[in-house]
């Protein structure tokens, strides 16, 4: 019985571990920079500037940095 309830310790632990791994990676890849901010923001002032005859204004950016 010992050994069954050190086996499933472990277990459990490795999975907490490994789950808490990949939701920590998971955050820290989804923020973006301040610079690319930036830069993309200007890039849209000037698209936005150039497409539309109206007054427009961009409030702020959306990092997807999923992959596609």
């Amino acid at each position: 019985m010992k050994k069954a309830g050190k086996i499933f310790g472990w277990i459990f632990t490795i999975t907490l571990l490994s789950i808490s791994d990949l939701v920590i990676s998971f955050k820290s890849g989804m923020q973006g920079s301040d610079e690319e901010r930036e830069k993309i923001k200007t890039q849209a002032e000037n698209y936005v500037r150039e497409r539309f005859k109206k007054p427009m204004r961009v409030y702020d950016t959306f990092f997807d940095n999923i992959g596609n």
